[in-house]
């Protein structure tokens, strides 16, 4: 199966969304990562939102509860669980799209 840049894009993004999602549950578990790995999984959610948006056509990313997480480990606290399960909830759901449209390709 030849690549697009897409294909490659959407496997980035994947790798990528489900690293910020194993960091959050483990601030679920009450492990708070170094505040420079959560402010890189910040900086990395801004650029792959970004991407998402012009390059991939998903206008509608809605990642918020995701990134209000990240701001939280960035000041070394622990997002309250139903926040944590909120973005993991929405990244889920960014994660299933990027599998549909993969599918329809």
């Amino acid at each position: 199966m030849r690549t697009t840049p897409s294909t490659d894009l959407d496997a980035q993004t994947r790798s990528h969304l489900e690293s910020i999602r194993r960091m959050i549950a483990m601030a679920r578990l009450g492990q708070c990562p170094k505040r420079s790995a959560a402010q890189s999984a910040l900086q990395i959610l801004e650029q792959m939102t970004r991407q998402l948006r012009e390059r991939v056509g998903m206008e509608h990313i809605d990642l918020h509860a995701t990134r209000a997480a990240l701001v939280q480990l960035t000041w070394g606290h622990l997002p309250e669980e139903a926040a944590c399960i909120d973005a993991m909830r929405e990244s889920l759901f960014v994660l299933l799209s990027l599998s549909e449209q993969e599918e329809a390709r």
